[in-house]
Formats: C-alpha cells, sequence, structure tokens
C-alpha cells in the first residue's frame, strides 16, 4: 500500500496540476449542498480507511514533489474508492493573516478527518464531493 500511496499522490499532483477541475471533480464524487451535522457524526471510519489515511499522511512526507492538502485528499479519495469505502473531499476557502485568501482541501470518511485536519473551523466549505 506504501507503493500504492506513492503512485496516487504523483498521480494527484499531476492531475491537479494538469487537468481543469471539472474533469478531477468527476473522480471525486457527487458534488453535493451541504452535509448535515447528524452526517458527520454517525460512523466510525473502517480500519481501511484509517490505514490509508495513515500511510497517505506517512508517504506525503517522502515525495520528491509537493504532496500538498489537495494532492492527499485527491490520492486518499481514490484509493477508498478502489475499495469501495465511502468519503467526502471538502474544499475550504479562508483568509490569512494578510488578508489573502487561502484554499484547503480534506478527506473524511465516517465521522473522521482522514487528510488535512488542522485549523478546519477557519475554513469556510465552498465545495463537497461525496458518494
Amino acid at each position: 500500500m506504501i507503493l500504492e500511496s506513492f503512485i496516487m499522490l504523483g498521480l494527484a499532483r499531476a492531475a491537479v496540476l494538469a487537468l481543469p477541475f471539472r474533469w478531477l471533480a468527476k473522480f471525486l464524487g457527487k458534488r453535493k449542498d451541504s452535509v448535515k451535522d447528524d452526517e458527520l457524526s454517525k460512523d466510525k471510519p473502517s480500519p481501511m480507511a484509517m490505514k490509508i489515511a495513515w500511510i497517505i499522511n506517512k508517504t506525503s512526507q517522502y515525495t520528491p514533489w509537493d504532496s500538498n492538502c489537495l494532492a492527499k485528499a485527491v490520492a486518499g479519495r481514490f484509493m477508498l474508492k478502489r475499495r469501495k469505502i465511502s468519503g467526502t473531499v471538502y474544499f475550504g476557502m479562508a483568509k490569512d493573516s494578510e488578508g489573502e485568501l487561502e484554499a484547503h482541501a480534506w478527506l473524511r470518511s465516517g465521522n473522521k478527518v482522514l487528510t488535512g485536519d488542522t485549523n478546519l473551523d477557519q475554513y469556510a466549505i465552498v465545495a463537497i464531493f461525496s458518494d
């Protein structure tokens, strides 16, 4: 799974850089308008989802390219999808200390954020893609 993670991070990074977002979005799932609070807390993620999260987060530290939050969320989503595990990708925006817009992406399965789980409360959710 480490090799798969490395390859998926590379492919995700290349896709993010080379493809129009509308093409990439088709692979992430259906766009949702909102996620109800009860959906955020209902199920614990599967042990396999937790393993994928750990591997993606560890592998991303050793890639020769920038495995940023978006690459990790996309790679993780693809790995979950391959195993028929549900997941949700979130895109958020916030203003940094200088007033500049800052984007962030994270991946959730069940009630757990698998990738990109730092300072999520500062981001306004602008798009959600799920099964």
